[in-house]
């Protein structure tokens, strides 16, 4: 009976790796499996970071007692530094500081590859790719900081250089950079070039700066002068509304009509007399008219009296 759940056991420990790889395989396609060592069994998993031309490979095992205990990440095809990864490459995340049997190895691969994307670990300088201790993706060739060899020595470095060295050379622009800032000179040039770029760069921007200020100065003036000339259109317009106001609504036109309407009104004060209308209409319209007529004398009287 023991034995039979003992095989049982296993085999869904078997069951459940089984579909935490295909899990894995599903979301990262170019994903590998290393040749299967006891229990254990090992994936490659590649990391594409944004901010990295090439990928960052880490290597998951899951122990022959998964999920009861934790996957292990580590960091295989570079050297690199962040908060989340120690001095042997292993990842430390809260993610697997919280597994448990119910956790799931993907989410959990998903959680390392973003905050490796929020904050990408860095390249140590002074330090080749290669082994990264028990399970490390390292080559056979002991590994030593770049030194700083001749450039005619370039080729034979390159030739001593592992085809995995090789291969992130060409993909990881970071190590390419280091490897280059290593060899004798290249460092003083990029420095010395860097200096008169910076000169060039430093007269480059005043120049520009003073291309833009004049630019700048001139699309003023340019909009000075437009604003100019719509105010002094207007100003003609109102200039020439003005004296169309003066002609018709100046102090003689003002008092002609004014000497109209008291002609009218004084006819019209005229007009009732010679009516044969009833006593009380009359007085009351001649009243209307004359006060209508004397409301505009004293108009008149008021605008053009001699002071």
């Amino acid at each position: 009976l023991l034995t039979n759940m003992y095989n049982s056991a296993n085999q869904n420990k078997e069951i459940i790796k089984s579909y935490a790889i295909n899990e894995v395989f599903r979301t990262y396609i170019s994903a590998r499996v290393r040749e299967r060592v006891a229990e254990e069994v090992e994936i490659e998993v590649p990391l594409k970071i944004t901010k990295s031309k090439g990928a960052l490979w880490m290597l998951v095992i899951l122990p022959g007692n998964y999920p009861n205990q934790p996957p292990i990440f580590q960091i295989i095809n570079a050297k690199v530094e962040h908060e989340c990864i120690d001095d042997n490459f292993l990842v430390r995340h809260l993610v697997l500081d919280e597994w448990d049997n119910s956790s799931s190895l993907i989410k959990a691969i998903s959680a390392v590859h973003e905050e490796f994307e929020a904050s990408p670990p860095q390249l140590k300088r002074g330090v080749r790719v290669g082994d990264g201790g028990r399970h490390g993706g390292g080559h056979n060739k002991k590994q030593k900081p770049f030194k700083k060899p001749e450039l005619k020595d370039f080729d034979d470095k390159v030739k001593d250089m592992s085809e995995e060295e090789i291969q992130t050379l060409l993909e990881d622009e970071a190590f390419l950079n280091e490897f280059f800032l290593s060899l004798d000179g290249v460092e003083d040039f990029v420095k010395t070039f860097g200096e008169i770029m910076k000169g060039h760069y430093k007269t480059s921007k005043k120049s520009i700066k003073a291309k833009e200020e004049m630019e700048e100065y001139f699309e003023r003036n340019e909009e000075l002068k437009e604003a100019f000339e719509e105010k002094k259109e207007r100003y003609d317009e109102l200039k020439e509304q003005e004296e169309e106001i003066k002609e018709n609504f100046g102090p003689e036109k003002v008092r002609e009509a004014l000497d109209d309407k008291i002609k009218s009104l004084d006819k019209e004060v005229k007009r009732l007399k010679k009516e044969d209308l009833d006593i009380d209409d009359f007085i009351e319209e001649y009243r209307e008219a004359k006060k209508e007529m004397n409301k505009y004398v004293i108009m008149k009287q008021k605008l053009f009296s001699e002071k």
